[in-house]
């Protein structure tokens, strides 16, 4: 990343372009995936794009306070703050405004039940407990659970899948898995000259974690969602 204020926008320009590329290549392999697997979109949703483009939340995360101590763990939260309020706004927002035309299945709205019940236990533990490693253990716990969940309630929406023949199925793998790989990359790009910019601008970890970190944390939830929308993958 430049040390420059010009350089790093430069970079965190690049690197939301080439977010939107791997994005795309994501969604289109995933879709293809679980196409292949009779999987329902809404668990192909929550699990293979759900947690791919959270990726870049948790590298960032970890690395801020493993990197910084107490102002990383500053920079962590607000990062998860942040990103939690843009995806349930900005992310919802977006692809609604620009194609319209909202058709969503019957098993998104019990999700979205889930992630309102994740955001009250975490705001839960951040105001009444000290971060320690029961907690982080609980969240995992938490995860497990309602990933579990996530399926079963997709299992029941199964015939609403589309199914795929043809072609070679290695490759739906391979694009799916290189699109990953480029969506965290070029995510690390944004978030790492967001963070440069907010230094140059004299802006805590708290705040840069909420606003600049956090938006560019949830560009893969944004251009993905953006992405499906326009080839009404909606769930």
């Amino acid at each position: 990343v430049a040390d420059s204020l010009t350089g790093n926008v430069v970079w965190l320009v690049a690197g939301t372009g080439l977010l939107g590329l791997a994005a795309d290549r994501f969604v289109v392999g995933a879709v293809r995936v679980a196409a292949r697997l009779q999987v329902s979109t809404v668990v192909a949703g929550a699990l293979i794009i759900g947690c791919g483009t959270s990726a870049p939340e948790m590298v960032v995360s970890v690395l801020a306070v493993v990197r910084q101590g107490s102002e990383g763990m500053s920079l962590a939260v607000g990062n998860i703050v942040g990103s939690n309020v843009a995806n349930l706004s900005l992310v919802l927002a977006i692809p609604v405004l620009i194609w319209g035309g909202l058709s969503v299945e019957r098993g998104t709205g019990r999700q979205a039940l889930l992630s309102l019940a994740g955001v009250a236990a975490f705001a839960l533990l951040a105001a009444f407990s000290r971060p320690r490693l029961w907690t982080g253990l609980l969240l995992v716990a938490l995860l497990v659970v309602a990933l579990r969940l996530v399926v079963l309630l997709g299992e029941g929406f199964a015939g609403q899948g589309s199914t795929m023949r043809g072609g070679r199925p290695v490759m739906d793998w391979v694009w799916t898995l290189l699109g990953l790989v480029g969506t965290i990359a070029a995510a690390h790009v944004v978030v790492e000259s967001s963070i440069e910019i907010g230094a140059e601008l004299g802006w805590t970890g708290g705040f840069v974690g909420f606003t600049l970190v956090a938006v560019g944390t949830s560009l893969p939830e944004l251009v993905t969602a953006a992405v499906a929308a326009r080839r009404h993958q909606w769930g």
